[in-house]
C-alpha cells in the first residue's frame, strides 16, 4: 500500500510539473481545459475496458 501511494505521489508530482511546463507557453486556461479533456478521455476508456472484462 505505501509502494502505490508513492507511485501515485510522483505521477501527481510530474503531472504538475507537465501543466506547469505547458502554462509557460499557453495560457492557464487552455492547460486546465486540455487535462480536462485528457482525463476525461482516459476515465472513459478505462471504463469501456472494465465493461468488456465482465
Amino acid at each position: 500500500m505505501t509502494v502505490l501511494q508513492a507511485g501515485v505521489m510522483t505521477i501527481q508530482g510530474l503531472g504538475m510539473a507537465v501543466a506547469g511546463a505547458a502554462a509557460e507557453f499557453v495560457s492557464v486556461h487552455a492547460v486546465v481545459a486540455g487535462i480536462g479533456a485528457i482525463g476525461t478521455v482516459t476515465l472513459g476508456l478505462v471504463a469501456r475496458e472494465v465493461v468488456r472484462s465482465r
